[in-house]
C-alpha cells in the first residue's frame, strides 16, 4: 500500500489503496497539437509543387540543350 501511495504521490493523486491506480490512469491526458489550418497547408503544398515544377523544367531544358550540342558534334564529323 505504501508503494502504491507513492506512485500515486509522484503523478500528483493522493487516495489510498486500489482507488489510487485507477486515478492515476484517469488523471493522465495526452497533449494534443493543434490542426493545421487548410489555408496554410494549401500555401505550403503549392510551394512545394512550384519548386518541383520549376526544377523540372530546368532539368529538362538543360538535356535538350545538351542533347542538341551532341547532335550537333555528331553532324559536323
Amino acid at each position: 500500500m505504501q508503494f502504491k501511495n507513492r506512485i500515486a504521490a509522484s503523478v500528483g493523486v493522493m487516495v489510498p489503496g486500489l482507488v489510487a491506480s485507477a486515478n492515476v490512469a484517469s488523471q493522465i491526458q495526452t497533449e494534443q497539437l493543434p490542426a493545421a489550418d487548410d489555408a496554410t497547408q494549401d500555401n505550403s503544398l503549392m510551394g512545394f509543387f512550384a519548386v518541383g515544377i520549376v526544377i523540372n523544367i530546368a532539368l529538362v531544358a538543360a538535356y535538350f540543350i545538351w542533347a542538341y550540342k551532341q547532335w550537333n558534334r555528331k553532324r559536323d564529323n
